[in-house]
């Protein structure tokens, strides 16, 4: 329960970071942005929040970013705990 729970929270995070990101890479560098922003995605969904955070003053991706992966990590290690 706990485990598929954080499997969701997860994704969820993952893609709502993601594409808060593109849309504010596309707001910013327009089209030819994105395009790069998609050709290093990793690179776009963890480092974009922070620079998001200090140079714009907008907390929000990186909480919604990296809380949920914390909340996701804790979610799957009660789960892995109670499995056995």
């Amino acid at each position: 329960m706990f485990k598929l729970l954080g499997q969701v929270i997860y994704i969820g995070a993952s893609l709502w970071g993601f594409f808060l990101t593109i849309g504010l890479i596309s707001d910013a560098y327009g089209f030819l942005g994105v395009v790069a922003s998609l050709a290093i995605a990793p690179i776009t969904l963890f480092v974009f929040p922070i620079y998001q955070g200090f140079a714009h003053d907008n907390w929000s991706i990186l909480i919604i970013v990296y809380g949920g992966f914390i909340l996701a990590g804790l979610l799957i290690s009660i789960g892995e705990m109670f499995k056995r």
